[in-house]
C-alpha cells in the first residue's frame, strides 16, 4: 500500500511529491508548496532528499519550536534622517536562516510542523510565504519555499 500526501485536493505518493519538487526546482517555480499528510509517512524526508539530490541547501525551520521573533526578527532601535530631522524608529534584524536564504544561492526554505506552530508564529511567516519578503528584503528566485504539516494534528 502506497503512503499518500495531500496536495491541494489530489493525493500524491511520496514518489510523485519528489517529482513535483524536482520539477519546481528545474523550472524555477516560485509557488510555495504545502504538504499535508499523516505523521511519519516521509514528508520531511522527501524534502531533505530533493535538496540533497539537487545540491540545494535545506533550511529547516521547525515551527513548533519557534516564537514569532524567531521568524520576524529581533526588534532594534535605529535613527534615521528625513528632511534634515532625526527620527527614532524600530527596525528588525532578520533571523539567521533568512539571511542564509538571501545569500546562500540555491536552497529550500522548509517550514515544517506547520500545524504545530503557535498562531502568532504562523502570522509571522505569512509575508514570507505570500510575498517572498521579510522586512523589505525579497527572497531570490533560487529559493524554493515548502511547508509540511500533519493532518491528524491540526488544531
Amino acid at each position: 500500500m502506497k503512503q499518500e500526501i495531500k496536495m491541494g485536493n489530489p493525493s500524491l505518493t511520496i514518489g510523485q511529491i519528489e517529482h513535483v519538487l524536482n520539477s519546481f526546482i528545474e523550472n524555477k517555480v516560485h509557488i510555495p508548496l504545502m504538504l499535508w499528510g499523516k505523521p511519519g509517512i516521509g514528508k520531511s524526508e522527501i524534502v531533505k532528499k530533493v535538496a540533497k539530490d539537487n545540491n540545494y541547501k535545506l533550511i529547516d525551520i521547525r515551527l513548533s519550536q519557534k516564537e514569532n521573533v524567531d521568524i520576524a526578527g529581533m526588534p532594534v532601535t535605529n535613527t534615521i534622517e528625513i528632511n534634515g530631522e532625526k527620527h527614532n524608529v524600530l527596525d528588525f534584524h532578520p533571523p539567521r536562516w533568512f539571511v542564509e536564504a538571501l545569500f546562500e544561492g540555491n536552497c529550500i526554505l522548509f517550514f515544517d510542523e506547520l500545524n504545530r506552530g503557535r498562531p502568532e508564529t504562523l502570522q509571522a511567516i505569512f509575508q514570507i510565504i505570500y510575498d517572498r519578503t521579510l522586512n523589505g528584503k525579497k527572497l531570490p528566485e533560487t529559493v524554493l519555499q515548502c511547508a509540511a504539516g500533519n493532518l491528524s494534528l491540526i488544531h
